[in-house]
């Protein structure tokens, strides 16, 4: 989950410094081109684009590195990692960075660090310098090392509570996490259901995810068909190519059996031809989706 989360939180960073900006805005521009909507030429020769002056703006950053501050360091260890491949380099530029006390460099450092687990100790104490900062990143981590138990006993009261000092310090997406952690891991699901609403209020798709999970499960004391139904709606609107994908799934299911809706064989094949529409071309799972709608469909006659 770290390693999930560092990816997510990571994809946008930025920075006060114009140069280290400028990198940050082409590593984006890479990012974004790396995933289109549909692979098409014009997709491919913006991607080509962007990798070009991504190239561009790390040599730049790396003229301004030595002599920078800490601001640059931090993006040098970005550009180090993500245009060099030298890990050696990028944790040498974050510690220097995190040791000048950015705090982003911090959260970044205590990551790396995290990839050996004898140096655990260690990454919870940066991320504990860039908490008592007020960094709301270094508070959601600490989150998720007491609620996986990750360099400290594991600990889901203490993980909640650092959530909450995460969506305090600015980091509304805690929200997401918090909700989650109390509804399925500590049974207070009332509560949880509660903030994931306000999480998905406040538009993070992946509450909407959770919810629909939430209300579907029959186990759950908030069990809710109608409900669920709703969510996994919003979800294959919304969410991202896998969660719409599996919401598509699930839709067509619960309304062909009559799941929180009266069964409606039209419209379980309508979001059964979508779900399939929704997967890789050619991909294992779309040639069980497409051998799933013809059975769907041989059993109409």
């Amino acid at each position: 989950m770290w390693g999930e989360c560092q990816r997510n939180m990571s994809l946008y960073p930025s920075s006060f410094d114009p140069v280290a900006d400028a990198y940050f805005a082409a590593w984006r521009a890479v990012y974004d081109a790396a995933h289109p909507e549909e692979w098409t030429r014009d997709a491919f020769a913006r991607q080509a684009t962007a990798r070009a002056a991504f190239r561009e703006a790390a040599e730049v950053l790396k003229a301004a590195a030595e002599p920078g501050n800490p601001e640059i360091w931090h993006a040098a260890a970005h550009a180090a990692e993500y245009a060099d491949r030298d890990d050696e380099a990028a944790l040498r530029w974050e510690r220097k960075a995190a040791a000048a006390g950015l705090p982003a460099a911090m959260v970044n450092l205590a990551l790396a660090l995290r990839r050996e687990e004898a140096h655990n100790a260690e990454a919870i104490q940066w991320l504990e310098r860039a908490a008592a900062l007020g960094f709301a990143r270094a508070m959601t981590f600490m989150g998720f090392a007491y609620r996986d138990g990750h360099g400290v006993a594991e600990d889901f009261p203490t993980a909640a509570a650092w959530f909450r000092r995460a969506v305090e310090a600015g980091d509304s997406h805690a929200l997401v996490l918090l909700g989650r952690l109390l509804a399925l891991l500590m049974d207070r699901h009332e509560e949880g259901l509660s903030i994931l609403l306000k999480a998905a209020e406040a538009g993070h798709r992946d509450a909407f995810v959770f919810l629909a999970d939430l209300y579907a499960d029959r186990h759950s004391p908030v069990h809710d068909p109608v409900e669920a139904l709703k969510w996994y709606h919003r979800v294959a609107e919304t969410g991202g190519p896998g969660s719409a994908a599996r919401a598509m799934l699930e839709l067509s299911n619960r309304y062909r059996d009559g799941i929180g809706t009266p069964p409606n064989r039209a419209k379980a094949r309508e979001w059964l031809v979508q779900h399939a529409e929704n997967l890789l071309q050619g991909s294992p799972g779309q040639r069980k989706a497409e051998q799933a709608l013809a059975k769907f469909d041989a059993e109409l006659f």
